[in-house]
């Protein structure tokens, strides 16, 4: 009879929660897309440029515990004036084109582009400036005792190349060499807390990218940027190894008891690297700067297939 009444104890502990989310800062970051449009067409093709925006409209998601830390959800605070003055949230990014140079931009049918002739090259590059996230960590109202995890945010932004540029492919142009140049800071407001653990996968990556180069250009950033894999792979692990010898203690008081407390998480995932940023308050103060490199994964053949007078 114990045992039972242990077990719905567990339930109604685990569902009696009621969350509160709370500010505890935000990150700045501003990036640089950079890439090359190669013309395989045996003519010359206009490409417009986006109006005024690019569409970050993906948002990919890491793996997480089940239980056992806290959730951290980060939201945009890029905002924009509309025509009555007032002031509104977007999650559009306004970007400033730096390459092809202002001097090669024209119009034709009433949008503004670049010429390319056939079989050319030309070197694209988009920039953002203070694209900012708002960092919240869901913090349940305690009623009782508890064990307070880490908090961890699972999931990042995309950047698709695809809704950049969707007809490319099928308008015979080659989208190759892109790269994303990453560098922002994290700041903390130590005004609703003192002490935070956080775990946080670098906001904003290529949707299809080869891999990722964290720049560790300070003894600090060397102990703080970790594999978000390996840090489940341990977290998962030894909770999984606290919940054995839970198991294993109540078994012998109770007989055959399992509450189903251990993890089933599964990370059979194709990816197995993902970088991301494990500190606390006390070991980076209030804020924290950093820098990364994203490569996008190029998938098709770069060869073209030049006219016989052309080779």
């Amino acid at each position: 009879m114990k045992k039972y009444i242990l077990f719905f104890f567990l339930i109604f502990t685990i569902l009696n929660f009621n969350f509160a989310e709370i500010n505890i800062g935000n990150i700045v970051m501003s990036y640089t897309l950079s890439g090359e449009f190669t013309n395989t067409n045996p003519y010359s093709v206009f490409i417009a440029l986006p109006d005024e925006y690019i569409d970050v409209s993906s948002t990919g998601s890491l793996p997480k515990p089940n239980d056992g830390c806290e959730e951290i959800s980060l939201q945009d605070e890029s905002s924009v004036i509309n025509n009555e003055g007032n002031t509104t949230t977007t999650n559009t990014i306004v970007y400033n084109l730096e390459t092809p140079d202002e001097k090669y931009i024209t119009y034709f049918n009433g949008k503004a582009g670049f010429w390319m002739p056939p079989y050319s090259t030309v070197k694209v590059k988009l920039r953002v400036y203070n694209h900012t996230k708002s960092i919240n960590i869901n913090v349940p109202d305690e009623n009782n005792f508890r064990i307070i995890g880490p908090a961890v945010s699972s999931s990042y932004d995309e950047i698709d190349l695809n809704n950049i540029y969707p007809d490319a492919k099928k308008e015979g142009i080659l989208l190759s060499n892109f790269r994303l140049y990453v560098y922002g800071k994290i700041n903390l407001d130590g005004t609703n807390t003192n002490a935070v653990s956080l775990i946080i996968p670098a906001p904003i990556v290529l949707k299809d990218y080869s891999q990722i180069h964290v720049v560790k250009s300070t003894d600090t950033d060397k102990k703080i940027w970790i594999n978000y894999y390996d840090w489940l792979n341990n977290f998962k692990n030894i909770k999984n190894n606290r919940n054995d010898e839970i198991l294993k203690k109540l078994n012998e008081e109770f007989g055959d008891f399992n509450p189903m407390v251990s993890d089933d998480l599964s990370i059979s995932l194709k990816r197995k690297y993902f970088p991301a940023v494990a500190f606390t308050t006390e070991s980076v103060g209030s804020s924290l700067d950093f820098l990364y490199v994203v490569y996008g994964e190029d998938k098709e053949d770069k060869t073209l297939n030049l006219p016989t007078i052309l080779d």
